[in-house]
């Protein structure tokens, strides 16, 4: 039985096909187990719609389906979205490098512009900064005022003492509440989140 030039051609193809597929694998070690991902309705753009929509909503639902830890594909690329129960592991997790992470979210260089020049970027961005910090300071310490005087108040129900449950949980709160502020200015709407809703 002789092999024509079409079955070799075709046996070609299927290693070739076998081939790009197991190399797309190797050295992922299968076991490991990434969370749940969002379904979504566009093959490129995953999610996005969905949730530029009504974020608060997208995320209610996926919270509720998913658990606290799921994967979107949101823009073109796959992002881990973790609840805040779940932040301090992480962060604890000697594997895991905060520095790395930032580096591969947020290319300094690009954001300022200045990654065809010579320019460090980090001495760039401190320039730019450190004049605005004295603005940013009592901005900082109106929000952290109002976080922990709004996170007393929450525990003052009756005229009972005050008794703060967990004085960790209080402060980190404030300390988010006060930085996001800074970063991205006053909140114009109070979303609630399935965590949040313990009262």
């Amino acid at each position: 039985m002789a092999l024509t030039f079409l079955d070799i051609a075709l046996a070609g193809v299927l290693a070739a096909v076998m081939w790009v597929a197991r190399a797309r694998t190797f050295g992922v070690d299968r076991s490991a187990k990434l969370p749940p991902i969002v379904k979504y309705k566009w093959p490129i753009l995953g999610s996005t719609f969905d949730f530029i929509k009504d974020p608060a909503a997208f995320t209610r639902t996926a919270y509720r389906e998913y658990g606290p830890v799921f994967r979107v594909y949101f823009r073109g690329h796959v992002q881990a979205v973790v609840g805040k129960d779940h932040v301090r592991d992480i962060f604890l997790n000697p594997a895991f490098s905060y520095e790395e992470a930032v580096n591969d979210e947020f290319h300094l260089a690009d954001m300022l512009g200045t990654s065809q020049t010579d320019l460090e970027p980090h001495k760039l961005f401190a320039v730019i900064i450190t004049p605005l910090l004295s603005r940013f300071i009592p901005i900082l310490s109106n929000m952290l005022t109002r976080g922990l005087d709004i996170g007393i108040e929450s525990n003052l129900r009756n005229d009972a003492p005050l008794q703060i449950a967990n004085p960790s949980d209080l402060v980190m709160d404030v300390i988010a509440r006060a930085t996001t502020v800074c970063f991205f200015g006053e909140v114009t709407r109070v979303f609630a989140f399935p965590a949040d809703e313990r009262h």
